[in-house]
């Protein structure tokens, strides 16, 4: 396709794995569950934005609507 290649690691596994490497070792005790749940909300959080940026970056340069194929005016 366009011949790029992908990263061999994303950058959030280095904080899951914190978060996991804490969570097995007993650091965070009573707060693991609270502390999985944060984890979780910022990561889905951070695949949203994301796929909204992409959206919009697509429906730009095609020219048309994000949830339709109707051209856009001309400006």
């Amino acid at each position: 396709m366009s011949g790029t290649r992908p990263e061999l690691f994303h950058w959030f596994l280095f904080p899951l794995a914190l978060v996991v490497y804490a969570a097995i070792s007993g650091l965070l005790g009573w707060m693991e569950e609270a502390v999985l749940a944060v984890f979780t909300a910022l990561v889905t959080a951070a695949h949203v934005h994301y796929g909204v940026c992409v959206g919009r970056q697509l429906s730009e340069h095609l020219n048309i609507y994000i949830f339709s194929l109707k051209k856009r005016a001309q400006e």
